[in-house]
């Protein structure tokens, strides 16, 4: 099994992104345990820049899970996506300086793609480690969303098997060490390093394989 975890570098003046920061941590480690070869892809947090790095790696070489990541800074739990909405509408500027207020994602899509992963056990084997965990049906109006349609779309126009999930993340409580725990309070990096381990195994283990849909 090939599997690519992405994530998104800093926007918006702050100065990291969780979801980078969880990414890399889970890299670290990631030959000893993953299920398969295991590779890790920062976005740009730009529209353009995001989707054309998406569409090169689906066309020239796309894994078997694609597991996307984001950063929602206001949520204490890991938010499990079911689907991205083909609608860029955000007041906030990408980090190329690019605003989209009331944009299709795609004018030939439908408005809705699926999560092609089976939801279900993610969830079941995050709160079964004791994760804080969460399914959401909305991934937002900027590019966490617009990524998330992208590879949905491409996956589903070229027919390629690649089953494709996104995660919206919290962000780093600077308070806790790298050892700490996840709590009500915060998160770390190991601890949401650890989260994505726990993902990718729970896909991995699920019956039928990470092809389940919801």
């Amino acid at each position: 099994m090939r599997i690519t975890v992405t994530a998104f570098d800093a926007f918006g003046g702050l100065p990291g992104n969780s979801s980078e920061v969880a990414a890399l941590e889970l890299a670290r480690g990631g030959s000893g345990w993953a299920p398969g070869v295991l590779d890790v892809l920062v976005l740009p947090t730009a529209y353009g820049q995001a989707d054309q790095s998406l569409r090169g790696l689906l066309h020239s070489n796309a894994p078997d899970l694609l597991l996307m990541t984001g950063m929602a800074s206001g949520s204490q739990a890991v938010r499990i996506e079911t689907r991205a909405r083909n609608l860029d509408a955000c007041p906030e500027p990408d980090n190329a300086g690019e605003v989209r207020l009331v944009d299709q994602v795609r004018r030939d899509g439908p408005e809705f793609h699926s999560a092609a992963i089976d939801v279900l056990a993610l969830y079941r084997g995050l709160r079964a480690r004791g994760i804080p965990a969460l399914i959401s049906d909305d991934a937002g109006g900027f590019v966490c969303n617009h990524a998330f349609y992208v590879a949905c779309h491409e996956i589903a126009r070229t027919g390629l098997p690649t089953q494709c999930g996104f995660l919206h993340l919290p962000s780093i409580d600077k308070g806790f060490t790298p050892e700490g725990a996840a709590t009500a309070c915060g998160w770390t990096a190991s601890t949401l390093g650890h989260a994505l381990h726990v993902c990718i195994n729970a896909l991995s283990l699920a019956e039928g394989g990470p092809s389940q849909r919801v």
